[in-house]
């Protein structure tokens, strides 16, 4: 720690030159033998999500989007980053994965991605 940061690290807070391994274990909700199919469930509500974004989107553009939708920020990046951020919240509070679930270590193409 910088001798000036009066702040201490917390316990999900490692510095880099520890070794990642003896890092504090993260733990989901979902128990371990339950992660894949959650996993599986939340790619797939998620791609529905991610292709409705992208027809707002291409509606934003063309400008086609009634006048309440654009107050609200539909189909813009800021609401795609916030949802992006929410997902990945949720991914770390319900599997203890701190990603994108379809980089996911042994991610399925059938599956469209797992843990």
């Amino acid at each position: 720690m910088h001798p000036k940061n009066s702040t201490a690290l917390s316990d999900t807070q490692y510095p880099v030159h520890v070794d990642p391994a003896s890092a504090p274990t993260l733990s989901g909700i979902v128990p371990e033998e339950k992660r894949h199919d959650v996993a599986a469930m939340l790619i797939t509500e998620r791609a529905h999500a991610s292709t409705w974004w992208t027809i707002l989107n291409e509606m934003r553009q063309r400008r086609e989007l009634p006048e309440w939708a654009l107050k609200m920020g539909a189909g813009s990046h800021p609401t795609w980053d916030r949802w992006d951020a929410d997902c990945r919240v949720s991914n770390l509070a319900l599997l203890a994965y701190d990603g994108h679930l379809m980089f996911a270590e042994g991610a399925n193409c059938a599956q469209g991605g797992a843990l």
